[in-house]
């Protein structure tokens, strides 16, 4: 197992900042990695698929996505602080919610160890053009990402519903106080 203290996750139910926050992050000069499953609908939608299109498999859909985030992993710098946009063990409650077999992101989950887990608690729900879920199932995939990370043995830093700023300045006092 490779264990990476600057390596840092930002994860959380559908609809919670995650990627508003991520993307905050890189405005601060961090390095960034998006979420796997944006960054495969994305792909896609650009070769003409609709999301029902691409989603309609769940099965080939979620395996899609970790290949996908096993990608963006390997690519991610090694000797920086990086915050990631969701990570593999995120596709272990999603299959586990979805009823699917989670054992392969469950073994590649265990290839690393971050460093930090910023669980983003929900905001109010907002549908988008990648979103599959509702609020109903984002509430409840929420608290399945929330079981895995515990699972997995990682202290969870959780980010109640506040400001962007508020989320912000947390998350940098918690990475200063790591290093």
């Amino acid at each position: 197992m490779i264990s990476n203290n600057n390596w840092h996750v930002v994860t959380g139910g559908p609809s919670s900042g995650k990627t508003t926050l991520v993307d905050e992050m890189a405005k601060l000069g961090y390095a960034t990695c998006p979420e796997p499953a944006r960054t495969y609908i994305d792909r896609q939608i650009a070769t003409g698929k609709t999301l029902p299109e691409i989603s309609r498999d769940m099965a080939k859909y979620q395996n899609e996505i970790l290949k996908t985030a096993l990608e963006i992993r390997e690519s991610a710098p090694k000797n920086k602080i990086v915050f990631f946009d969701r990570s593999v063990c995120d596709l272990t409650a999603y299959n586990e919610f979805y009823g699917l077999d989670a054992s392969e992101p469950r073994r590649r989950c265990g290839e690393i160890r971050y460093g930090k887990i910023f669980f983003l608690e929900q905001l109010e729900f907002t549908p988008d053009y990648a979103r599959v879920e509702d609020r109903e199932t984002a509430r409840k995939l929420s608290a399945a990402i929330k079981k895995v990370y515990r699972g997995l043995g990682y202290e969870i830093i959780s980010l109640p519903p506040a400001p962007l700023a508020e989320r912000v300045k947390t998350v940098l006092k918690e990475i200063s106080a790591g290093n």
